[in-house]
């Protein structure tokens, strides 16, 4: 299981596929200078800060679903670009790189990005839904 959490979001991912990493974020929270320097490879870049953002939680599912979170530096894992499919392109960390990683984004609003993770070799073991929780007359299924 993970969990994340940002203004007015908090998701969390589940599975027995393996292991799993998810994260949100305001889609404005990376829009401060020093952020590729910290974040991006050397062969990302990012025109705008909702594709920082999108570069970002992707990452951070994906360390979070290792369980090496921030003991990877983020500027040695290389991902596709934000407008594409999310893929794991190059992993340059000493730490052992995750045999598979299956990411997908998650749409949750235009004011938040996010993304999950699932270290998992099985395209059916990521599946994504919304569910909305604890509002009445909802039924959980």
């Amino acid at each position: 299981m993970s969990l994340s959490r940002s203004p007015d979001v908090v998701a969390v991912a589940f599975t027995r596929a393996g292991p799993v990493g998810i994260d949100v974020e305001r889609a404005d929270a990376t829009g401060f200078a020093g952020f590729d320097g910290v974040a991006l490879h050397p062969e990302e870049s990012a025109r705008t800060v909702r594709d920082r953002a999108t570069i970002w939680v992707r990452k951070e599912s994906l360390l979070k679903a290792t369980g090496d979170g921030l003991d990877v530096d983020p500027c040695t894992v290389r991902l596709s670009g934000p407008a594409e499919e999310p893929v794991l392109l190059a992993w340059t960390s000493p730490r052992p790189r995750p045999a598979y990683a299956q990411m997908a984004d998650l749409q949750i609003g235009p004011a938040q990005v996010a993304a999950v993770t699932v270290l998992s070799g099985d395209a059916r073991d990521l599946r994504t839904g919304e569910e909305v929780l604890g509002v009445p007359g909802v039924p959980l299924d």
